[in-house]
């Protein structure tokens, strides 16, 4: 008897451990894999990533900013022959502003390499095959399997940055990548990431705020909310392998494609209610809202399309009366007319130019009528920019950080601003000016501005 039971214990130790083994070679990190390497198949890397800009506003507290730039989760998939081959978990995440590393297991040999960021839930489902998603296989096309890390809200939700989704989705890509015992993926082999969101903002001019163009008129217009209606109520993580670089992506110039979404499923799914911004809580102030209207990409509307086009109703207070009036405003360009395609990783600020009048006294009037107000709509890349805004201006640089590497070394840098106030006197464009350059002791005059 006391042999069988020694005999029964072993066999269930035995069990266990290669039920432990099992677990071992089959999880890495949190979350099962496609594949059980062994580990001398797998490589532990280091990499680096560069989050994507957001918009900083001269007026608003230093957290909105931050929050746009937070990564909470990375998984890195690697692809060969334009098929799915592999799943690791990053992990030991450190960093902070628009620069990350985190360590990950990566396949030895060959590959195309998706980093994806605080996405983890949607890249479980596409491994796992759970909530109605098909699992990947190693047979899995490359645009296929993308095409299953899809992210749906409800109609009620309301997406923001540390809202229903805990941080903002990125994406970012490096092609032919030799994963072996001395691969490097930080400092200047950083992938760029790209946000899977688009992000629109309300902005009063002067003028419209005071009814004056110098601002000093008594108050003409005060916000109170922005409607934000037709919201897109599905997006996908990356975009479409077709508008990928053929290059490797360690620049800032990639943004994810400028090219319409074409998928039937990113169209918007019209609803009743729309989502609406009021009060502190969603940074509504008497002339802003910012950093708190998020979508999915969506198509071009237009004129036919006039009740599904994504589009705001802008709520306010019209010289100082009690009751709230309402306007419509349509994302289109204000010369032209033509209806805008929202696309990730863009910015769609609303410059409310012009407040002449009343509008409608509720927001369902305000949506099936014409506009009462003047308006442009701004759109800009956040791909590797550092952007600021004041106002209607804005001015976006692509270094946060300025490495001076030696004397006689030159260092470049991008910038763009809509400032052009030549009307005014002032110059037309950007200017850089030295003002002082101190130097510590025993330094000497090798900087020029």
């Amino acid at each position: 008897m006391k042999l069988a039971n020694h005999f029964i214990k072993a066999l269930l130790a035995a069990a266990c451990l290669m039920a432990l083994m099992a677990s071992c070679i089959r999880d890495n990190g949190d979350a099962p894999i496609v594949v059980t390497p062994s580990d001398d198949e797998v490589k532990t890397v280091n990499l680096s990533i560069r989050v994507p800009s957001s918009t900083q506003n001269l007026t608003r507290a230093v957290e909105d900013y931050n929050a746009e730039c937070e990564v909470g989760e990375v998984d890195v998939l690697q692809f060969t022959g334009g098929k799915f081959a592999y799943r690791a978990t990053g992990y030991n995440i450190t960093g902070s502003g628009s620069k990350r590393t985190f360590t990950a297991k990566l396949l030895i040999g060959n590959y195309d390499i998706v980093v994806i960021a605080n996405a983890r839930e949607a890249v479980n489902d596409a491994v796992n095959g759970t909530n109605g998603v098909t699992a990947w296989s190693e047979s899995t096309a490359t645009q296929e399997a993308l095409d299953r890390l899809a992210i749906t809200v409800a109609a009620t939700d309301k997406i923001t940055a540390r809202g229903v989704l805990p941080q903002l989705p990125m994406f970012g890509i490096l092609k032919g990548v030799a994963v072996n015992t001395s691969l490097d993926l930080t400092g200047t082999g950083a992938i760029h990431l790209v946000r899977m969101l688009s992000k629109i903002e309300v902005e009063l001019s002067a003028e419209a705020a005071s009814g004056e163009p110098d601002g000093t008129g008594n108050a003409n217009f005060e916000l109170v909310d922005v409607r934000l209606y037709n919201q897109a109520l599905k997006g996908w993580v990356t975009p479409q392998v077709s508008t990928w670089p053929a290059t490797n992506i360690t620049t800032t110039a990639y943004y994810g494609g400028a090219s319409a979404p074409t998928k039937a499923a990113y169209k918007n799914t019209p609803s009743d209610e729309p989502i609406v911004y009021s009060g502190a809580a969603d940074n509504v102030e008497a002339s802003t809202v910012l950093n708190s209207i998020y979508t999915f990409e969506a198509p071009a509307g237009s004129e036919a399309g006039r009740n599904t086009n994504v589009c705001l109703v802008v709520g306010g207070y019209y010289k100082g009366s009690s009751d709230v009036s309402y306007y419509r405003v349509d994302l289109r360009d204000k010369a032209t007319g033509t209806y805008m395609t929202l696309l990730r990783n863009h910015n769609y600020t609303v410059n409310v130019l012009t407040v002449t009048g009343p509008g409608y006294p509720d927001p369902p009037s305000a949506f099936d009528g014409t506009p009462r107000l003047e308006a442009e709509v701004v759109p800009w890349n956040l791909a590797g920019q550092n952007t600021i805004v004041d106002g209607q201006y804005f001015l976006e640089v692509d270094e946060d950080l300025i490495e001076l590497q030696g004397s006689g070394k030159v260092k470049s840098f991008n910038a763009e601003t809509n400032y052009n106030i030549t009307s005014q006197g002032f110059p037309a464009g950007l200017q850089v000016e030295s003002i002082e350059i101190k130097y510590l002791s025993g330094g000497t005059g090798w900087l020029s501005i």
